[in-house]
């Protein structure tokens, strides 16, 4: 996958804006896709023209959830949500530099999880159009998912060494 610099990414989410097209955010560490996740950019995605999605880096997802994170190295993480069709745009953002990256994105709409709700800082408010949660409340987290696989394996390591 050959990546363009990201002033090219910005230069074509403003010839979005410039045709009056609405430009679309959401934001996260998206270390393990699942259905919730791709549910979430589908409704997204209808708000606007274009889905610009943000992913936390590397350092940012260890700091947030845990040494044994991410599952997924950033650059992986971002080329599979450009894979995905309601996605545009993909940028990576260190920690706490999300506000800085939607002051220049200056989107219409920023779209959080519904685990989100009630969560939203100020400056968010003051940066975004409208803010809206999309999706539903979450089946399955990321770690949940991850919590599983472990006890399916520890189970199958177990039967195995029991020779069954």
């Amino acid at each position: 996958m050959t990546l363009k610099p990201w002033s090219q990414d910005l230069e074509a989410i403003d010839a979005v804006r410039e045709k009056q097209g609405r430009i679309v955010v959401a934001s996260g560490c998206f270390d393990f896709i699942h259905i919730g996740h791709l549910e979430h950019f589908k409704e997204a995605r209808k708000l606007g023209d274009c889905l610009v999605v943000l992913i936390s880096d590397d350092a940012s997802v260890k700091a947030m959830k845990g040494k044994e994170r991410p599952v997924f190295h950033e650059t992986d993480r971002r080329d599979l949500l450009l894979a995905l069709e309601p996605v545009d745009f993909v940028f990576i953002h260190p920690q706490f530099k999300l506000l800085p990256l939607l002051t220049a994105l200056a989107p219409c709409t920023f779209v959080k999880g519904p685990d989100y709700q009630g969560q939203t800082p100020k400056l968010l408010r003051d940066i975004v159009g409208d803010i809206v949660v999309a999706g539903d409340v979450k089946k399955d987290s990321t770690s949940a998912i991850i919590e599983r696989c472990a006890t399916i394996y520890q189970q199958s390591e177990k039967r195995r060494i029991r020779g069954n």
